[in-house]
Order: C-alpha cells, then structure tokens, then sequence
C-alpha cells in the first residue's frame, strides 16, 4: 500500500543475491553503512518532537506533529479521498519477485483498522524459505501518506520512522488525467540512534477507471488505476502502480498496468467489515 505498501524488511536485504525490479512493490531502504547517523551530540536534540523520538523505539508511544495532522486533514478536503469507509479490513495477495535464479512468489498478508480519518495497517510478507516477517504503520491518504512505521532494519535493529514534515497537494477531481503531489519528511530511530532524516516526493496519476470487481469478486463500486513516480533525495525514482478503490477508501497495489514488464499483485482474499 503504499505505502505508498512501506516496509523495510531485514528478510528482503538478506537476500542479496536477488535482483529486485523496481515494479516489485518494496520500498528500498538504503543498509545502514549508507545512512548517514546524527552525531552524538545530537542525540539529545533540543526540538521536543526529536527529543521523543529517542523516548520512544515503542511505536506506540510516537506522536504525531500538529503541523502534519493538519495537512493530511486539509488535504482530504470535501472530496474525502482516502477516508476509510469500513471498521476492519483485511486481504491477501501475492506478487513475484524476479531474481537472476527465476520468479518466486511474495505472499503478502494486510490488516487493516480504521481510526477516525486514518488507518492502522499490519503488514505480514513470506518469502519461500525464510522466516515471515512484518511492520506496523499508521497511514493516512488511503495508505499513500505513512505517519508513523515500525519495521526491522536490515542490521536486524528495529527502525522506527515518523513523518516530521507533510506537504500534499490534493487531487481536484477523482477521473483520469487529475494527479496528486506528497512531499514527506521522515525521521528514523534505530538502535537508539536518531538517524539523517529523508526527503521524498511522490506523484500519483489517475490513469484510469474500472469496476472493482476485477480487482476481486466481491468488491463493490469503481476502482481507479494510478501511476506513482517516488523520487527520494538522492536517489533514483521509483515507479509503481496502485489501485484505488472508491467504496472503501483505500489504495491497493495494481492488479494491472500500462507495463506489461511490470510486476502486480494477485488477490486471495479480501474480509471486509463495515
């Protein structure tokens, strides 16, 4: 999801005979060796938002900046793009992974809770022949803006991520052609360490639209295809592909793109409770 499924998993990095393509659906961290730490004395910072962070390598206890509740809540707007439409959700998916050895398939698990405007997300990913790992995140924007995200480093520390700074500019209508613009600054913590915060800008366009059924049977309402390009600072940018499905508020990986080369998910399931 995307988050924007957002998952940095010490499996992923561990498997470093893989060559990953960029339609694969994972966000890629960089190891710790290219992560630029703060420098000790930094680690007792004077602004009380960084001070908490080091209080906190339990998710639970992060708080949220006012200035990023309120643009995420701005953005939303009249349209309600991205607000929740049901209590829980949760669906399963598979996707492949090319590697130089062939295709193996990613099975993804996804649990879903409404909170008000955002959503709680559960992420669960197997990958053949290791052990099952996951993250934890809150989201907003139906999953395109991640608040907070507790995942494992690929060092095996945990890594605890919080939005510091939010910029959206919203979509003004939901047909093909209108897009979106997040710019995002999040601040990591791993190992007790407050780590370089990163920079990234994504913009998602409205490709096209479609009934949502096709995503799964069960589905109601429309679906909207979107293409996302992801620039990180200094980085290459990422293009994925995401579904938007209207009835329940939420963006979903595709199930189809305009690339036939790209990669996209197949759906299990989905157990909706409204």
């Amino acid at each position: 999801m995307q988050r924007l499924i957002l998952m940095m998993l010490c499996a992923v990095s561990a498997m470093k005979a893989f060559a990953q393509t960029p339609d694969d659906g994972l966000v890629r961290h960089p190891p710790p060796s290219t992560i630029q730490a703060i420098p000790s004395s930094a680690n007792v910072p004077d602004s009380p938002e960084l001070a908490q962070l080091l209080l906190y390598e339990n998710f639970e206890n992060a708080k949220i900046p006012t200035d990023v509740e309120r643009a995420l809540t701005d953005a939303q707007g009249a349209m309600s793009f991205g607000v929740p439409r049901f209590k829980h959700l949760a669906f399963s998916y598979v996707q492949p992974l090319k590697t130089q050895a062939g295709t193996s398939d990613l099975k993804f698990e996804v649990e879903l809770t409404a909170e008000s405007n955002l959503v709680r997300e559960n992420d669960y990913l197997t990958i053949p022949g290791l052990p099952r790992v996951g993250s934890s995140s809150l989201t907003g924007m139906g999953g395109l803006v991640t608040l907070k995200m507790r995942a494992l480093a690929s060092s095996g520390d945990r890594l605890v991520r919080v939005a510091m700074h939010l910029e959206i500019t919203p979509l003004t209508a939901l047909e093909t052609g209108s897009s979106l613009v997040i710019t995002e600054e999040t601040t990591p913590i791993s190992g007790g360490t407050v780590l370089k915060p990163t920079r990234a800008r994504t913009s998602c366009e409205v490709s096209d639209s479609f009934e949502a059924r096709k995503v799964f049977s069960s589905l109601t309402g429309r679906a909207f295809g979107m293409r996302c390009v992801t620039v990180p600072d200094g980085r290459p940018e990422i293009v994925s592909y995401r579904t938007y499905l209207e009835d329940l508020g939420i963006v979903i990986k595709s199930v189809k793109t305009q690339n036939s080369n790209a990669s996209v998910a197949s759906y299990l399931s989905f157990d909706v409770q409204k």
